[in-house]
């Protein structure tokens, strides 16, 4: 199943679809996005928060280099956000 991905950079929100598969290098924080075989696009998570989408629940947030994984399926990040990133409906722990 593809994913949708969302990501913020705090002053701008692009959002790719049909993401195949992902790559992250932990060390660096940078995460692959290939949303076919040869296209690739490159995040920085120490800069942008990254948020996937799996139908209608939260399949994980990347951000400030750190992986975390929502677990509630009623969850609509990045939409239930406040300014202060959290979750308006008490569901994520993004910080």
């Amino acid at each position: 199943m593809s994913s949708v991905v969302v990501i913020d950079n705090g002053c701008s929100v692009e959002t790719l679809g049909d993401v195949e598969a992902q790559l992250w290098n932990k060390r660096t924080g940078v995460l692959e996005l290939y949303t076919t075989p040869t296209h690739r696009v490159s995040v920085d998570t120490h800069k942008n928060k990254v948020i996937f989408k799996e139908g209608n629940t939260c399949g994980g947030v990347f951000f400030k280099g750190v992986a975390e994984v929502c677990t509630y399926p009623e969850c609509n990040c990045p939409f239930d956000m406040g300014a202060d990133n959290k979750c308006l409906r008490g569901f994520c722990n993004a910080k």
